[in-house]
């Protein structure tokens, strides 16, 4: 996660940071697993705040968040609603 010169994160991040306070990471063995592209979750913040795919990734990967490919072959986060 990037820090400003307060070694405060960017408004960016935490916005996404509140909004995964809804969600677990899951291990691919739990019931329920929702499958999210970054796409996804950068659309679900577009209303909010301009974030970067690689800033998803970076915050995703960094909080725990684990990547699964899909039936269509495609690279998505596992997660379960809290």
């Amino acid at each position: 996660m990037k820090k400003n010169k307060d070694n405060q994160v960017s408004i960016e991040e935490d916005i996404l940071i509140q909004y995964l306070m809804s969600f677990l990471p899951a291990d691919g063995n739990e019931e329920n697993i929702m499958l999210k592209s970054t796409q996804n979750i950068q659309d679900d913040l577009a209303d909010m705040v301009e974030i970067s795919l690689n800033q998803i990734s970076s915050v995703m990967r960094d909080t725990g968040y684990k990547v699964k490919v899909d039936e269509d072959l495609l690279p998505k986060w596992m997660m379960l609603r809290k």
